[in-house]
């Protein structure tokens, strides 16, 4: 929709049509930008202090983080963090290959409720 200069501002903008075609209401902000003064710490010590900013108690990543961030580090620094991991709903869904698939994936497959409904389905670890 418009003139990027780089991946991140296609990124960014591809996000916000995604959650605007499925009706998502989230404010999103970009970390470099609201966030500057954190930019010279690494990882986690950067996430804790945006949640701290933010007087956040919990920080929710998605699964592949796992091997980025630790779940004591976070605790040490006052913040509880949690990886959001997808339920996997049915038999067709794996067999479908639909299972691990991004939203894209799942755009051209399931309609704009189902995705709704499978991204409300998920557990906390």
């Amino acid at each position: 929709r418009g003139d990027y200069k780089t991946i991140s501002e296609l990124s960014i903008s591809s996000i916000k049509t995604i959650a605007g075609y499925l009706c998502i209401t989230t404010e999103f902000v970009t970390s470099s930008e609201r966030f500057s003064d954190t930019k010279d710490y690494y990882r986690g010590e950067r996430l804790s202090k945006i949640c701290h900013q933010l007087s956040a108690k919990t920080y929710i990543n998605a699964m592949g983080g796992q091997h980025l961030y630790d779940k004591k580090e976070f605790a040490e620094r006052g913040i509880q963090l949690q990886f959001l991991k997808p339920e996997i709903i049915n038999d067709n869904d794996i067999h479908s290959g639909l299972i691990n698939m991004s939203i894209l994936h799942l755009l051209m497959y399931k309609s704009v409720s189902e995705v709704k409904e499978l991204l409300g389905l998920y557990q906390l670890i």
